[in-house]
């Protein structure tokens, strides 16, 4: 008779326990979120950063004919020198 009174007991002192761990969870899962999507972003980013370092390390460089590098030295000169 003692032993059930003492489960009854307990059981009576779980159920609140377990209500307030069901909504430090639900708390837990509210700030977790914001960071959840901030990983993925930045992971995302990463990814898209390094597909573009590779697609730029594949591009040939470029070639320029003499009359194409002539055309671009007379178009770009230096500025005058100011002393």
């Amino acid at each position: 008779m003692v032993a059930l009174t003492q489960i009854k007991s307990l059981k009576s002192e779980i159920d609140p326990l377990q209500r307030e761990l069901l909504s430090l969870r639900e708390r837990l899962a509210r700030f977790d979120r914001p960071e959840k999507a901030k990983e993925a972003e930045i992971n995302a980013a990463a990814e898209k950063a390094k597909a573009l370092a590779q697609n730029l390390s594949q591009q040939a460089p470029l070639t320029f004919s003499r009359e194409e590098v002539q055309l671009i030295r007379d178009y770009i000169k230096p500025a005058p020198f100011a002393g």
